[in-house]
């Protein structure tokens, strides 16, 4: 579950692809990150930026503590877990 605190009744979409995405989680020591895309009803982004100079894009309007991201997961051994930026619990 995610939730764009300045859009908040956008839909959310994770997402592989640059562009204008927020970045959800990044574990420790891992280069992989979880890209949360942010959608109107007609499946466009709120957030908005364009592309700088050295091909990244440059969000104009959001920022990482506009973010509220919960993610829910099972473990090898079949335990539930919800993951958010500030915790990690076993999910009831």
């Amino acid at each position: 579950m995610a939730r764009f605190a300045r859009v908040p009744h956008a839909k959310f979409e994770v997402t592989n692809r640059l562009g204008p995405t927020l970045k959800a989680v990044e574990p420790g020591g891992n280069r992989e990150c979880l890209l949360v895309a942010f959608l109107d009803d007609n499946g466009e982004s709120v957030i908005t930026g364009k592309f700088g100079r050295l091909g990244g894009f440059e969000i104009d309007n959001a920022d990482a503590s506009d973010l509220a991201v919960t993610i829910r997961f099972i473990d090898a051994n079949g335990n539930h877990w919800l993951r958010s930026p500030d915790s990690v619990k076993l999910a009831k």
